[in-house]
């Protein structure tokens, strides 16, 4: 929930990423461990095929964008979407197939493909296959494939990593859903993984047919230089009865537009994939817009990589609407009325509380609320404490079962120092989670308190032994901030006192802190209301600190306001490396504040010189990012003028006071805490009287993020 470093960054992705493969060692040998004891268990339980693949596809799909993979997911008209199985345990199967078919692919695309192989009035048999334009097998090699603890290759293990365990579990599934696996290779030209699986119908959703919502006819092009992933949206379109058209290319896309609206059938939408060799996407938009027709086509961009400046751009080029790979046929149609001014159709994703913003949300009128965590380890506290602590709740620890029911019957002699939820791990030393659960439930004051299991055990076993306990819900571990939040937001019950406190302001333009005054709120109000500027996304990356905030305005107005013209001066000189990395260093600093019109403009511009386009286009590109630089440094500098100096009132000094402050400004100062600028700004005038001419001194190097240089000066006097 902090910037970091790019070695900070590097360091912890490497963390991640080997933590998640342990996992999924671990995973593979408890499936495994069922299987082998026969306790392999499948539910029957109505789900969306769509939002099955949405999900798998979110699972793979950074693996995908990092090695350049485009991911189509191709879906038979006839396929049913309303279906009842077990959609965890499909999922499974297809994300095995899928992270091999990374694995092995070093160019080209990976494709998940529905298909129905038979069908009755109450069930499907349908075939799932994910293909990949990989390294391939040979017989010999596909003749081991399966089998426990077996690899294609004796070097896979080394080159690739893998237990050898996933092909295995997933032949035990789909044979446990009816179905059974199986594989189709080229050695040298790629594979197809498939499995069958025999699933029941749910109550089929029915979806206006255009006709009723006078679409029927549009014409749509679809512009993609991927010819499979064109032709799976060609179908898709065709099949909600659209009248659709499709080039490879940015020029034949611009070809195609003028032509039909010189021959009188117009295309009412493009589709336009981001990237393409000659001309990709966006700038596809900007020829299209600039040959003038009224109307114009609308624009949708159809991209695989869902980054932050892809969404960007595409609001720098006036593109309202986004499609990230693999589409999926409700979204696809929802998007498509959308474009065509009717409202989307509601749907059970829409309406569910999906975002972290809006599960942060919920969350506000319960800051203050009193939790007492229940863990052992100490790095689990650190992290739940981290976690709660940033989200403006008052957090207790108590590290084994026993310690718990003493703190929480110590609690009931004063009403303010009652918990509002307990959180608590199953395995502990002295007492177990479930045992102090069930001591707790004994006192019949604790009857309304909610209890929520925090635990590692996720077997559905566990759950239950949970729920008998008498625990209200269920996070497991590794905790994923969002399910936390969920699950405080139903449990915590509102009372008299809670909302006051709040260390993160999730949307600062919907509320503001308890300690504000009408000044910085006049402030902020007059920053919210700057061209260009998200003020509520730049406060989220820091944790809603406004004081930290405004500083950090103030540094950008300041470091910044001739970063354009240092740009132009580096083209002059024929510098492209330092005019790239100009534009780089604006892109990012501009994205931190929330300049997100600015960011998306040094992108452009950025791009433009890396791929070493015309310096005409350069120049023009560079002319449109310095109007809005301009326009952003001037509004800045008229809504925080430079701060004034503080004048010191003439008060007796609480040195216990003081010595508290340093030393906590000391703190965050040795930790290179942007803290310490807020820390300052808050006690300025008790640190004034205390440190005099040090103060500015300090000041002037936090301000510059010279923490150490900082720290010396504080620490050369006593206080």
């Amino acid at each position: 929930m902090t910037d970091l470093n790019p070695r900070q960054r590097d360091y912890v992705a490497k963390i991640r990423q080997s933590g998640q493969h342990l996992l999924g060692v671990i995973n593979d040998i408890l499936d495994f461990s069922k299987v082998e004891a026969g306790k392999l268990s499948i539910e029957n339980l109505p789900f969306a095929l769509d939002k099955l693949l949405e999900n798998v596809a979110n699972v793979v799909s950074e693996k995908a964008a990092a090695k350049g993979l485009e991911l189509v997911c191709d879906v038979a008209p006839e396929v049913p979407q309303s279906l009842r199985g077990d959609a965890l345990r499909l999922g499974q199967v297809l994300i095995n197939f899928a992270n091999n078919a990374i694995k092995f692919t070093e160019r080209g695309e990976i494709s998940m493909a529905v298909r129905l192989k038979a069908g009755s009035d109450d069930t499907a048999l349908l075939r799932f296959e994910v293909r990949d334009t990989g390294i391939g097998l040979t017989e010999e090699q596909i003749s081991r494939l399966f089998q426990s603890f077996q690899q294609a290759d004796s070097s896979i293990t080394r080159k690739y990593g893998g237990t050898g365990l996933g092909l295995a579990i997933s032949k035990a599934l789909a044979e446990a859903m009816g179905g059974t696996v199986g594989v189709e290779s080229t050695f040298g030209q790629g594979s197809t993984f498939w499995f069958t699986a025999l699933l029941g119908l749910g109550e089929e959703v029915a979806r206006p047919a255009l006709t009723d919502l006078d679409l029927r006819g549009r014409r749509v092009l679809v512009v993609d230089d991927n010819a499979h992933a064109a032709l799976v949206l060609v179908d898709m379109l065709r099949s909600m009865g659209f009248e659709v058209a499709s080039v490879d290319s940015g020029a034949k896309a611009v070809a195609a537009v003028r032509d039909a609206a010189a021959g009188g059938m117009p295309f009412d939408i493009t589709m336009l994939d981001w990237q393409m060799p000659g001309m990709d996407g966006l700038q596809t938009a900007h020829a299209i817009t600039a040959l003038g027709l009224q109307p114009s086509p609308k624009p949708i961009l159809v991209t695989a990589y869902g980054r932050e400046e892809v969404v960007q751009g595409a609001q720098a080029a006036g593109i309202e609407d986004l499609l990230v790979k693999p589409v999926n046929a409700s979204l696809l149609f929802n998007t498509m009325l959308g474009a065509m001014g009717r409202g989307a159709l509601p749907t059970a994703a829409a309406s569910s509380p999906d975002s972290g913003a809006s599960a942060l949300e919920a969350l506000a009128p319960l800051s203050g609320a009193r939790i007492l965590l229940v863990e052992d380890n100490e790095l689990n506290q650190q992290v739940a404490c981290e976690m709660l602590f940033e989200t403006g709740f008052v957090v207790e620890i108590a590290d084994n079962g026993q310690i718990a029911v003493d703190m929480v019957a110590q609690a009931h002699q004063d009403a303010a120092l009652r918990y509002d939820l307990v959180l608590m791990d199953m395995q502990m030393p002295v007492m177990d989670g479930v045992t102090a659960t069930r001591l707790l439930r004994q006192d019949r004051r604790n009857a309304m308190l909610p209890i929520v299991a925090m635990t590692a055990n996720a077997m559905a076993a566990d759950r239950q032994r949970c729920l008998d306990a008498g625990m209200n819900d269920f996070v497991t571990k590794p905790i994923y901030p969002d399910e936390l939040w969920r699950a405080l937001a139903q449990w915590i019950r509102p009372r008299s006192g809670l909302g006051l406190v709040q260390h993160v302001d999730v949307d600062p333009d919907s509320r503001t802190s308890a300690a504000s005054t009408p000044h910085a709120e006049a402030t902020m109000d007059g920053l919210r209301r700057i061209p260009g500027l998200d003020v509520a996304q730049g406060l989220r990356r820091i944790m809603g600190k406004q004081p930290l905030y405004q500083d950090m305005l103030r540094k950008f107005a300041a470091g910044q306001a001739r970063a354009v013209a240092e740009l132009r001066y580096s083209l002059e000189r024929g510098d492209l490396d330092t005019a790239e990395r100009t534009a780089h260093t604006l892109k990012g600093v501009a994205g931190n504040i929330g300049a997100s019109l600015l960011q998306a403009s040094a992108a452009q511009l950025e791009r433009a010189i890396h791929l070493q386009e015309p310096l005409a286009g350069i120049h023009i590109l560079a002319e449109r990012t310095a109007q809005l630089l301009d326009l952003l440094v001037a509004a800045i500098a008229q809504q925080l003028p430079a701060p004034m100096a503080v004048v010191v009132a003439a008060a007796p000094v609480d040195t216990a006071q003081a010595d508290a402050i340093c030393a906590r400004l000391a703190l965050l100062l040795g930790e290179d805490d942007a803290e310490s600028i807020e820390l300052l700004q808050e006690h300025a005038v008790l640190l004034q009287q205390v440190l005099q001419g040090r103060y500015a001194e300090i000041e002037a190097a936090v301000a510059q993020y010279d923490f150490e240089a900082a720290l010396g000066v504080l620490q050369r006097g006593t206080v």
